[in-house]
C-alpha cells in the first residue's frame, strides 16, 4: 500500500503544505475565529484537491458545487483543469474568505450561504440548471450530527433533483462510506496518500426517493466502549484464560476483556 511513496514524495507533500499554511494567510485567520466550521488550519493540498476534480464525470456542461469552497484550493484546481469558470459555484458560510477566493479564482461566483439551504440557494442563481458533481469540503465528522444529516440530505435532493454526483473527503480512512445512512449510494472510493494528512475521497450517487426520517440518536457504542473500558480497567490484573472474576458487563465477551487488558 506504501510502497509507491518515496521519501521524497512525504517531503514535497510537507513542503506544499507549509508553503499552504503561509501562503493561505486567511485560512487560518478564519480557522482561529471560527475552528469548528473550518476544520482544517489548512487548505486542501494539491494532490487532495487533484483527486476530488477527478471525481467530476468527464461528460456534460452541469453545474460544479464547490461546497465548502474556503480560500479556493478546489475550485483552482478545477479552473486549472479547463472547467469553464462560469461552471463552477463555490458556497461558503464564511464571508471572510470572499476576498482571497477572489484573487485565486478569478470568475467564479462566491455565495454565501448555508449548506442547508443548498436547494433553495441554485434555484435563485442558477434556476433550471443541471449539476455535475457536488464536491465538499465541510468538515462533516466536527459537525453535529443534526447538522451532518441536514447537509447530506439536502445534497441528496439536489442530485436527485438536478442530477450529479456528491464527493466528500475525510481524514478518518478508516470509516467506509458513512454518509449511506443519510440516503446517498456509494459508488467509488480512494486514499490520497499524497496528503498531509491522508485523506479518503468517497462518491456517492443519490437514491431515487428521498430516505425516511428517523430521528439521529447519540453513538450507542460510546457508552459500551466506556462500559467496557470501565470492566477492564476493574480487572486489570486478570490474566488470559481467567474465568472465576464474575461478570458484571453482559455485553462485554471476558476472554477477550483479559486478552486486552492483561
Amino acid at each position: 500500500m506504501f510502497s509507491s511513496i518515496t521519501r521524497h514524495d512525504v517531503c514535497r507533500t510537507t513542503r506544499h503544505a507549509l508553503h499552504s499554511l503561509r501562503y493561505d494567510g486567511s485560512f487560518l485567520l478564519e480557522f482561529l475565529k471560527h475552528p469548528a466550521t473550518v476544520g482544517s488550519i489548512w487548505p486542501s493540498g494539491t494532490a487532495l484537491s487533484k483527486r476530488l476534480v477527478e471525481a467530476v464525470p468527464g461528460t456534460g456542461d452541469g453545474l460544479i458545487i464547490d461546497l465548502g469552497a474556503g480560500s479556493g484550493p478546489v475550485s483552482g484546481w478545477l479552473l486549472r483543469s479547463g472547467v469553464q469558470a462560469g461552471r463552477i459555484i463555490a458556497i461558503d458560510s464564511l464571508a471572510g474568505f470572499a476576498r482571497h477566493f477572489a484573487a485565486r479564482c478569478p470568475g467564479v461566483e462566491f455565495v454565501v450561504g448555508d449548506a442547508r439551504e443548498l436547494g433553495s440557494l441554485l434555484d435563485r442563481i442558477a434556476p433550471g440548471r443541471k449539476v455535475s458533481a457536488i464536491i465538499s469540503s465541510l468538515p462533516l465528522r466536527a459537525f453535529p450530527a443534526q447538522l451532518a444529516r441536514a447537509i447530506v440530505e439536502e445534497a441528496g435532493a439536489v442530485t436527485r433533483e438536478r442530477g450529479g454526483v456528491f464527493v466528500q473527503f475525510s481524514y478518518a480512512l478508516w470509516m467506509r462510506y458513512p454518509l449511506a445512512r443519510y440516503g446517498l449510494t456509494p459508488d467509488t472510493a480512494s486514499v490520497v496518500w499524497k496528503n498531509l494528512p491522508p485523506a479518503r475521497v468517497e462518491v456517492y450517487t443519490a437514491r431515487d426517493s428521498a430516505p425516511a426520517r428517523t430521528p439521529v440518536r447519540s453513538k450507542p457504542h460510546r457508552q459500551r466502549i466506556a462500559q467496557t473500558m470501565a470492566y477492564g480497567l476493574r480487572h486489570a490484573k486478570c490474566r488470559k484464560g481467567c474465568f472465576s472474576i464474575k461478570r458484571t458487563l453482559s455485553t462485554a465477551p471476558k476472554k477477550r476483556l483479559c486478552r486486552f487488558f492483561g
